[in-house]
């Protein structure tokens, strides 16, 4: 005889609050370090105000960077704070695996209703190097995007560029 099992809620519902039930664990999964007497300790979560220092790395690193912002920015609930980091952190760093050297324009756009954030870079001149093993970037982007109730697209566009969009959604006030 089949037993039927109870359905289980889908992960990243909303809750009455507009927060989804997984938000927490997006703060709590957190990079651990040690403080200078070497106990554990956890790192802070970064938040739009370290995006400059992002960027700055990454041009550290050689890649020139072009950022034009779009609309009149609003603070996000610190969940999609760190998302925005991650996934333009990511998108830069995939960047500069596969297409070194290449330049990547940054656009922030901000509507009442949502910010997006697009990362493009035109395609690498040589193949990425053998040994670059594939990892999590674009399903941990698109996680990111979805426990928020956004979107996250990645694709090569067709003048063959690369294109990473991430759009986050405006959490409703909460009173």
């Amino acid at each position: 005889r089949d037993r039927v099992r109870p359905r289980r809620r889908p992960r990243g519902r909303r809750s009455p609050g507009g927060e989804t039930r997984d938000a927490p664990r997006l703060l709590v999964v957190s990079r651990r370090g040690r403080d200078d007497e070497g106990d554990e300790r956890e790192a802070p979560q970064p938040t739009l105000a370290d995006l400059p220092a992002l960027l700055e790395t990454a041009r550290a690193a050689g890649t020139t960077v072009t950022v034009e912002t779009e609309g009149e920015p609003w603070e996000p609930a610190p969940t999609a704070q760190i998302a925005v980091y991650r996934v333009l952190q990511e998108a830069l760093a995939n960047a500069r695996r596969h297409a070194p050297g290449r330049p990547v324009a940054v656009r922030l756009a901000w509507s009442p209703a949502a910010v997006v954030v697009t990362v493009r870079n035109p395609a690498g001149r040589a193949a990425p190097p053998q040994d670059a093993r594939p990892g999590h970037g674009l399903v941990g982007m698109r996680e990111r995007a979805a426990v928020l109730g956004g979107t996250l697209d990645a694709r090569r566009t067709p003048d063959g560029a690369w294109l990473v969009r991430l759009t986050v959604p405006r959490a409703p006030a909460r009173d």
